[in-house]
């Protein structure tokens, strides 16, 4: 399992970064709020990551920090919130509104992120 990457930053497309780790070029899905840190390419990088497998693919998913990589395994635990809204949520809304909003059981909030409606906001604050 994949947990941390460190190496040249190679490319940056969307919310795919690119990371060469000796020789070997990694492609990582990406909050926005991390790719807003990310240093200019040709520059080294430290990110943590999430290994995640499914029946298309391995895909791998970074965070600035391990606190960023524990929310976005409880948030992917919920039903119904996958990879790709819990990149939504920690990206538009950042890590401390979305506990923020989970300890308040406040849903609106949640639901400013793309993808994440009533019906889900109102599980992640139940489940979580």
């Amino acid at each position: 399992m994949i947990g941390r990457l460190r190496g040249e930053l190679v490319e940056v497309h969307g919310a795919t970064a690119t990371i060469d780790c000796g020789g070997v070029g990694y492609e990582v899905q990406l909050p926005e709020s991390v790719l807003l840190q990310l240093p200019p390419v040709g520059q080294n990088v430290d990110i943590r990551i999430r290994q995640v497998f499914r029946e298309d693919g391995t895909y791998l998913y970074g965070f600035v920090d391990l606190f960023q990589r524990k929310l976005f395994d409880l948030l992917t635990e919920v039903k119904g919130c996958g990879p790709k809204i819990g990149l939504s949520l920690l990206g538009q809304l950042g890590e401390h509104a979305v506990v923020g909003a989970i300890l308040a059981s406040d849903t609106k909030s949640l639901t400013r992120a793309t993808g994440v409606g009533p019906r889900l906001a109102e599980r992640i604050n139940l489940e979580l």
